[in-house]
């Protein structure tokens, strides 16, 4: 007998829509690692590979799936938004669910829908990898980096056999790596201006920030200081031009650089602030600094001098350093969040620091918290912190061609990218993380082929107005003006067919609409997610095991002319139909998503010159004599005789025959 109490207070609680599938793996073997040895087996680790990129639930089954092939089931005793896990081998699990049933006690064993006890888990196909060297760096301590800039990175380094640890730089052009140990205390913000040629950073002595500069990093630690006197808590740097700009709890630096290090100063006393200072500049060259995080005024830097900038304020957590210009204008590109549909996501926005007129546009597929930056030539690097591998790690973008680029999680394997970047050579560098040895330096063989090949052909979507002028703007996104309606279902004044179960129904259109072009609009996934305005659909993420439900419905409610049923005379269905590719576009063809598993006559009668259906379905002793009892040929998808007699037909489709209706 089980103890169900005790199981449920020592069960392993997790959030049950928060977190990845790798964090539960670990957290599994972590808790069970010890008595079941099964958890460590290198399958599950295949999985986790696999459906990182599902909803944390889809993983969470697969994971139960497999396990269940491995001897154990993974059982759920929780309600609502958590797990409550238990692992019950498969010697047990039949005593332990008839105890449970008969104590009426709540259990869920995780595992996939029409899959048994005992089979793997379902195959999902892999994103493809990057092909890249790596390069690595000695192995006298773990080195990891922390930012890059120019040719050069910077990180910490720490010693393996004592408690010694430190900051470092190191060329990225160097294979092996060769990192300097920098003698400076508390550096930080290693940064370069590619048009000087000009590196900079900032230590801290015991009671002020420092921001020191030169031309080389490998002779960091004989670098002078940059800044005439003391400065308290500097933050960030920027480089704006030949400006390289920073700020400190009561003050805003300017230095006017050259080629060969500073050229004049300009320090700014404004009042204190806790909050660090962000700055960002337009188009123009105009430089502008946020001191709040909320309802924050700004100044403005130009002609030498800062003034308050009375016309506009930032509003909420609308951050100007994470902002990059747009050449020629008043204009800069953000990132901003917006609500709604349950969720933040960000959006890429274009505001005028002249008049406050501004235009957003989403971005499907990269979540929350992102950063933008300049990355080479054309290209505009959009990132997110790498955590979440159901998001992409980055994409990039190009004005001029509107071009997307994704860079996804899954394009190196288990380990998650932490950086990239363009040398100014346009060489361009991933490094990802390694708990066991720190970061490693990847190099791509040929990555803008491999990103153009790897995924779908991308564009930017479409750029919607606010009607108001910042920061008088809602948190939501605006309503798109003189958006298509042409997914608007009306009712037809002629005769229509009709339909009980859908797959069959898409099986019509699909040889209607696709095949000869006789309904409009010939549906179009990209296009309806766009049109749709009561959630957000990324066809992106969606519609990996189940129907987008919202397509799906609009292919239910379509009204299709009686009329046309003369054109049916053949259904040939395949698992590559555009049809399927439209309502489930990351399904990998290997479930009964779209198998015909139940017929009626009276669907059949609507089609008097169907003389042959080649079918997907499970269900052949109940439906294919509907199609037979009806005269109409029928064999698998796969060409292959149905081995049915006709004595086994279905009694409805006997009736329905005898009564010569068809």
């Amino acid at each position: 007998m089980f103890d169900l109490d005790s199981l449920t207070e020592t069960a392993l609680d997790i959030l049950r829509f928060d977190g990845e599938i790798g964090d539960t793996l670990t957290e599994l073997r972590r808790h069970w690692g010890q008595s079941v040895p099964a958890l460590f087996d290198a399958r599950l680790d295949h999985i986790v590979l696999q459906y990182r990129p599902f909803e944390h639930e889809v993983g969470v089954q697969a994971l139960g799936q497999e396990l269940s092939a491995l001897g154990w089931g993974l059982y759920d005793l929780g309600e609502e938004d958590e797990y409550l896990f238990i692992m019950i081998s498969d010697a047990q699990k039949d005593d332990f669910e008839k105890q449970c049933r008969k104590a009426k006690y709540n259990f869920k064993r995780m595992k996939q829908r029409g899959r048994k006890w005992g089979q793997p888990a379902k195959t999902q196909s892999l994103q493809p990898v990057m092909p890249c060297q790596d390069v690595y760096f000695p192995d006298d301590a773990y080195y990891t980096i922390q930012e890059i800039a120019g040719n050069f990175a910077s990180g910490i380094w720490i010693a393996k056999e004592d408690d010694q640890q430190g900051k470092f730089v190191a060329d990225l052009r160097n294979s092996p790596l060769q990192p300097i140990r920098v003698q400076w205390k508390d550096f930080r913000e290693l940064t370069y201006s590619q048009e000087l040629d000009f590196y900079a950073a900032i230590y801290s002595s015991p009671y002020s920030d420092h921001v020191i500069g030169g031309k080389d990093p490998a002779r960091i630690n004989d670098w002078p200081a940059l800044t005439p006197r003391s400065m308290k808590k500097l933050g960030r740097l920027y480089w704006f031009c030949d400006r390289l700009c920073c700020g400190d709890e009561e003050s805003l630096l300017f230095l006017t650089m050259n080629e060969r290090g500073c050229e004049n100063t300009q320090r700014f006393i404004l009042s204190a602030s806790d909050e660090e200072c962000k700055l960002a500049a337009d188009g123009q060259g105009r430089i502008f600094a946020q001191r709040h995080r909320r309802d924050s005024r700004l100044t403005c830097y130009e002609n030498q001098d800062l003034k308050a900038y009375p016309f506009l304020r930032m509003k909420d957590y609308d951050a100007l350093g994470n902002s990059i210009p747009i050449p020629g204008t008043s204009r800069l590109l953000m990132i901003k969040e917006t609500w709604g549909d349950g969720d933040t996501k960000g959006n890429l926005f274009d505001l005028d620091m002249d008049n406050g007129h501004c235009q957003i546009v989403p971005l499907p597929g990269m979540g929350e918290n992102l950063k933008i930056r300049h990355f080479t030539g054309d290209w505009v690097l959009i990132y997110n912190s790498g955590e979440d591998f159901r998001t992409d790690f980055a994409q990039l973008w190009n004005p001029k061609t509107n071009e997307i680029l994704r860079i996804r999680s899954g394009m190196f394997g288990l380990q998650k990218p932490d950086h990239i970047v363009a040398l100014p050579d346009g060489q361009v560098v991933i490094t990802t993380r390694h708990s066991q040895i720190g970061s490693v330096l990847h190099q791509p063989e040929d990555f803008w082929t491999f990103l153009r090949t790897a995924n779908k052909p991308k564009k930017l979507g479409k750029w919607l107005r606010y009607s108001a002028s910042y920061p008088n703007i809602p948190h939501t996104l605006p309503k798109s003006r003189g958006k298509s309606c042409q997914y608007k279902l009306s009712k037809l004044v002629e005769p229509v067919l009709k339909f009980k179960n859908l797959n069959f129904k898409l099986a019509v259109m699909n040889v209607l609409m696709y095949d000869k072009a006789l309904l409009e609009p010939k549906f179009d996934i990209w296009e309806f997610a766009d049109e749709y305005s009561r959630r957000r659909i990324d066809p992106e993420t969606e519609g990996y095991d189940q129907m987008i439900p919202e397509a799906a419905n609009w292919f239910r409610r379509y009204p299709i002319p009686a009329r046309l049923a003369l054109e049916i005379t053949r259904i040939d269905m395949d698992g590559g139909d555009e049809i399927n590719c439209q309502l489930a576009p990351n399904w990998d063809g290997e479930d009964e998503l779209f198998n015909i598993q139940a017929i009626t006559p009276e669907e059949l009668s609507q089609f008097p010159r169907l003389q042959r259906a080649s079918i997907f379905t499970t269900q052949d002793r109940s439906v294919v004599p509907v199609f037979r009892q009806c005269g109409i040929t029928v064999v698998s998808a796969y060409d292959v005789p149905f081995d049915i007699e006709d004595a086994d037909a279905d009694p409805q489709a006997n009736a329905f025959n005898e009564k010569g209706q068809h």
